[in-house]
């Protein structure tokens, strides 16, 4: 990773902002359960910039929290997108 990744990343975990879009991520799809989104939609829904979104959510599919379900046509851009969804049995009460 070229070092100004690197110490963006170091930035955005200092500053505590990495751990808000996780969690505003984690909460949003624990909210809509089974729902698959794109890294686009989730990106346009919380407000967070695309390339935070997919961070975040490559973190989330490496520590099984979220799991890739498909791909759609985005509604936008009109390319290929593959869309995430909670992992089934993260909410199970």
């Amino acid at each position: 990773m070229p070092s100004t990744k690197v110490e963006s990343l170091d930035a955005l975990t200092a500053s505590g902002s990495k751990d808000a879009q996780l969690i505003a991520i984690m909460n949003f799809m624990r909210d809509v359960h089974q729902a698959a989104f794109s890294r686009n939609q989730l990106s346009r829904t919380l407000g967070i910039q695309l390339s935070s979104v997919c961070g975040r959510v490559n973190e989330l599919i490496g520590d099984g929290q979220l799991v890739r379900y498909g791909r759609v046509k985005d509604a936008i851009t009109g390319r290929s997108v593959e869309t995430v969804r909670a992992a089934p049995d993260l909410f199970a009460s």
